[in-house]
Parts: C-alpha cells; structure tokens; sequence
C-alpha cells in the first residue's frame, strides 16, 4: 500500500528559434499584429536523440464595434516539435470574441 515516487532529469532539451513581427493601425481603434518564426529544438539523453525544425505563427487584430465594443480574433499555429518519445503534431488554436 505505499508507493514511491523519485524525479531525475534523464536527458535535455534545446530550443533555438527566429521570429519578426509586424503590426499596423488599418483605421483608428482597429490594429493587426503578425508575427512568424521558425525553430529547432533537440531532445537528447532519453535513449535515442530526436530533433524537428517547424514554424510558428500569430495572427491577433482588435476591431471597433457599435456601442464601444471591440471584437478580437486570435490564431496561432504552433508547428510539430521533437519530445523525449518522438513527435508532437503541430497545434492550430484560434480564440474569437467581443469585450467593452
């Protein structure tokens, strides 16, 4: 009935990437940010070495509604990354919605 539980760190990983960014004001109150990157990481140490180069991107914008309200969108994708047992898929994540 008793259990044991131990943490080690058995391997690393490293992470080196570029990214640039871009935005713009389209009219007043309404703005659009980019940005876009590309990255590497590498997983070493876990019984056989692992690596991915992906790319990543952002899209946000903020835009005037009726009433003072705002609307915003979001998009991210986040491309396949190596971990400790293979590969991650790429993650494409988007949030909408209006706040005052």
């Amino acid at each position: 009935g008793i259990s044991y539980t131990t943490y080690e760190n058995i391997g690393k990983e490293n992470y080196y990437g570029l990214e640039a960014g871009a935005g713009a004001d389209i009219v007043p109150k309404w703005n659009v940010r980019m940005n876009v990157g590309i990255r590497k990481n590498e997983v070493t140490g876990f019984g056989r070495d692992n690596s991915a180069t992906s790319f990543t991107g952002r899209f946000s914008t903020f835009y005037p509604l009726p009433f003072d309200f705002r609307g915003y969108a979001f998009v991210n994708y986040f491309g396949p990354r190596a971990i400790a047992q293979g590969e991650m898929n790429g993650i494409f994540v988007t949030d909408l919605g209006i706040r005052k």
